[in-house]
Parts: C-alpha cells; sequence; structure tokens
C-alpha cells in the first residue's frame, strides 16, 4: 500500500467527467465513450463532453455534484445532447476534487487500427483539455 499513491477507478460515470470515489479518487479515469458498434469514433461527437468537463473544470479539477447529473455516455442517447440549445456542464465544489483526466486514443481501436484524428480537431481538442 502506498498512501502517495495517485488513484483513479475505471467505473462510474463517464461523460461528464465527476469524483466517482469521493477522498478515493485522485484522477478521473477519463476514457472515452467506447464506439457502439462503430457509431462513435474516438473522435465522434458524443466524446466532445470530455472537452466540455475539462473546460468547466474549476483549475483542471472537478466533483462528483455536476450537472447535468446523467451518464451522457450511455449509447441511448438517440440525439447529441451537447446539441440542446443552451448545454452547459456545472460543478459544485466540494472537500474531494478530482483532476480532470481526458484520455482520447488516436486510432480506431485501444491496441491498432488507422489514425483517426485529422491534425485540427486534435489540436483544438488537445488544446482546450
Amino acid at each position: 500500500h502506498n498512501p502517495t499513491a495517485a488513484i483513479a477507478y475505471n467505473e462510474g460515470a463517464k461523460i461528464p467527467l465527476r469524483n466517482n470515489h469521493g477522498a478515493d479518487e485522485d484522477y478521473t479515469f477519463g476514457h472515452m465513450t467506447p464506439e457502439h458498434a462503430g457509431r462513435n469514433p474516438p473522435d465522434g461527437c458524443y466524446n466532445y463532453g470530455l472537452v466540455l468537463s475539462a473546460e468547466a473544470s474549476t483549475d483542471g479539477y472537478v466533483f462528483r455534484d455536476v450537472m447535468p447529473r446523467a451518464d451522457l455516455s450511455s449509447p441511448n442517447w438517440a440525439v447529441n445532447p451537447y446539441l440542446r440549445p443552451g448545454f452547459r456542464i456545472r460543478y459544485t465544489p466540494d472537500a474531494h476534487p478530482s483532476l480532470a483526466h481526458v484520455y482520447l486514443p488516436a486510432q480506431e481501436l485501444w491496441y491498432s487500427g488507422e489514425l483517426v484524428w485529422d491534425v485540427r480537431q486534435a489540436a483544438e481538442w488537445m488544446q482546450r483539455v
């Protein structure tokens, strides 16, 4: 056991980023939404919520209490939720911040495949995060 190790858990709601484990979590697991049978590649618009979460953070930190509360990474959304007029992510700070970590793979699959990003979009998303 190393009490000074940084910890993230790969469970809980994904988008918006949030602290799913209180004082036990140092940074979010931040993995993109899976491809859902090819409908959502890593550069797909459903993963844009990770970028919006990082932008809505407080100095790079997110918290458990977030609006909207729904997990927007669900494959059941018929329409991209970020397209709703006035869509905004808001956090209520508490005593347990979690660093907003975003992992966006560069290729089609986690372990292989063609590059999916065009240079403009990759630069924009990475600069914003």
